[in-house]
């Protein structure tokens, strides 16, 4: 098939069929140019997030509200956990209402990460301080 085209553009004149591979040779090099200019973006807007996350995080209004949020978290879980190993003799915790679920989510897992984060950091700083 594609032989025929071929054969029918180069009937046609050169001209045609480098006009062809031109607009082809064009349209995949602006597709290579948007994908770029994409991942440069997402790249940008990835550092950007970082720069307002630790900007955020070096604030102690941050460390109040999110300890507003971790602690009774941690308290819920860790009550869910000795309810669990003393075979039910604590009354019943109450479950996470639906439309809080993704916030609590979102705050058990950076209570591990942003915590883990914080540890590290401090254990190098202190390593690096001496």
């Amino acid at each position: 098939m594609s032989s025929i085209i071929s054969l029918l553009l180069n009937f046609l004149g050169g001209g045609v069929l480098d006009k062809v591979l031109g607009h082809l040779e064009a349209k995949a090099n602006s597709e290579t140019e948007r994908r770029r200019i994409e991942s440069l973006r997402e790249t940008e807007l990835g550092l950007a997030r970082a720069d307002v996350v630790k900007t955020g995080m070096g604030h102690a209004m941050f460390w109040v509200a999110w300890s507003i949020a971790a602690i009774p978290m941690t308290v819920w879980f860790g009550w869910g956990m000795l309810d669990t190993w003393l075979n039910g003799a604590l009354p019943d915790t109450a479950a996470i209402p639906p439309g809080l679920m993704p916030w609590a989510q979102t705050v058990w897992d950076s209570i591990f990460y942003s915590g883990a984060g914080v540890a590290s950091a401090q254990v190098l700083a202190h390593s690096l301080k001496k």
